[in-house]
This record gives structure tokens, C-alpha cells and sequence, in this order.
């Protein structure tokens, strides 16, 4: 599905290492997860598995969120949706945004294997939580909710709103978004092929290795739309417009 293709491609790049830990979670099981991490760079991939499971077991929300990558990706493991959700939700629990953005996700589809049924209204509140920890992916994910209008009425202002806050945070997806939505315009936005290429330019200044062939089509697209002069002048703007979004979480 499109919407977990993307998440795959951003949240899962990596495991995330430096994620916290809750409050009750216990000596052995942080020590566990600090374990696993080092067995994980010394390619002893099973056994930073089990060092996971018992970390995570422990209430350790970073091994929590490492198996649910792990189980939604099916590496080193059997790939369920299932297990997947269960540890999310205990990461979720435990304030962790990237696994909230998850839950929040799988509500919004539903999903079966998990034996989650779709509720747009709790999908919501997951994602605004993660959004409010000024998570980027979170941010965009609910920008995408209220421009569509997914289990509400539209709301495209809103949905701008947060894919500027994600746009600010450096998030290449935001920057593709607000660069198409320019190129070819809305009922609340005309067509600004200046502004679309400025969108462009930021998101292949700040692309990653997974961002990359989203970013090439996206300019060889709209590469065809935009004048030379759009794109001088788009591109002039790059400087201002970081300047007027300097991003919240550096610093």
C-alpha cells in the first residue's frame, strides 16, 4: 500500500538506537538493550535479537520499537503484522513518536493480520501526539489528513500548516508535497511554478539515499513545466526560505 511504502522508506531506514527508555523500565532490561545494540554492530545479529526481545520485555521502549521495525520488515525474523503492532503500541505507550506515527497508521488502514480495525478518530490522536513531539513524519502524515479529508471535512489550510512544520523540520517528503501542489495547483492555491521549483531545490538539498529517485522524477517532471527564469528565481529563494523556517529540533 502507498502509504506503507513511504513509511518503509523513511521511519525504517534505520533502527533507531538513540531511542528513549520508560520510566519503569528496568536495569536489566536498558542494559539488555545496550547489549543488543553492541551485538548488532559486531554482526551478531541473533543475538541482538534476543537481547531485544528481553530488553523490550523489560518495558525498554527503544528495543520495543527496534522489534516492531524489525517484525514489519521481517528481518532476522518471520514478517507479521501482528508482532509488529504489539510492539509499536507498547512504544507508542511509552511516548515513543515514531512508533505512535506507527499505530497511528495501522488504525488509519486497518489491518487484519494485526487485528486492528480502522479508526480514523484514534489514528488522529496517535498521529497529533507524535506530531506534538514536532516528529516530522508525523507532522506530514497529519498535514496528508486534513488536505484529503481522511475520516474528517477538509481542512487544506490545516493540512499546509503541518506540512510547512514538517518542511521545516528538513523532511524531504513535505517539500515533494508542497512542490507538486504548486506545480499544479489547488482551489486554495494557484499554480506557482517559482514557488515549485524553490520546493524542489530544498528537497534536493536535504535529500537522504532513500529520498533520491523521488526527488530525480520529481524534477524531471516538473524540469519540463518551469521556465529557466521560474527556475533561477525559484532556486534564488531557497536562502530566504530557510531563513524564515530555521528548524526547531537543531540547536
Amino acid at each position: 500500500m502507498k502509504i506503507r511504502l513511504m513509511v518503509a522508506a523513511t521511519l525504517l531506514s534505520g533502527l533507531g538506537f538513540s531511542a528513549p527508555v520508560l520510566a519503569d523500565s528496568t536495569p536489566a532490561a536498558d542494559a539488555a538493550f545496550n547489549d543488543g545494540v553492541m551485538a548488532y554492530k559486531a554482526g551478531k545479529a541473533d543475538e541482538a535479537l534476543a537481547d531485544w526481545k528481553k530488553a523490550a520485555a523489560g518495558g525498554n521502549i527503544g528495543a520495543a520499537w527496534i522489534m516492531g521495525n524489525l517484525y514489519y520488515q521481517g528481518r532476522g525474523v518471520i514478517q507479521s503484522d501482528k508482532q509488529a503492532y504489539e510492539y509499536y503500541y507498547q512504544a507508542a505507550m511509552g511516548g515513543h513518536p515514531g512508533a505512535q506515527t506507527m499505530v497511528g497508521l495501522y488504525l488509519e488502514q486497518g489491518n487484519a493480520q494485526a487485528g486492528v480495525k480502522r479508526d480514523y478518530a484514534q489514528s488522529r490522536q496517535w498521529l497529533e501526539k507524535a506530531a506534538m513531539q514536532r516528529f516530522p513524519e508525523a507532522q506530514y502524515q497529519l498535514g496528508r489528513v486534513y488536505r484529503e479529508g481522511i475520516g474528517i471535512d477538509p481542512e487544506p489550510s490545516e493540512g499546509i500548516r503541518w506540512y510547512i512544520l514538517a518542511a521545516t523540520k528538513r523532511y524531504v517528503p513535505a517539500y515533494l508535497t508542497l512542490a507538486k501542489i504548486h506545480f499544479e495547483g489547488a482551489k486554495d492555491i494557484p499554480k506557482n511554478y517559482t514557488d515549485g521549483w524553490m520546493y524542489l531545490e530544498l528537497a534536493k538539498k536535504f535529500q537522504g539515499e532513500g529520498d533520491q529517485q523521488a526527488v530525480a522524477d520529481a524534477i524531471s517532471k516538473y524540469g519540463k513545466w518551469a521556465s529557466d527564469a521560474q527556475k533561477r528565481d525559484g532556486a534564488a529563494r531557497v536562502d530566504g526560505w530557510l531563513a524564515g523556517h530555521p528548524n526547531p529540533n537543531e540547536g
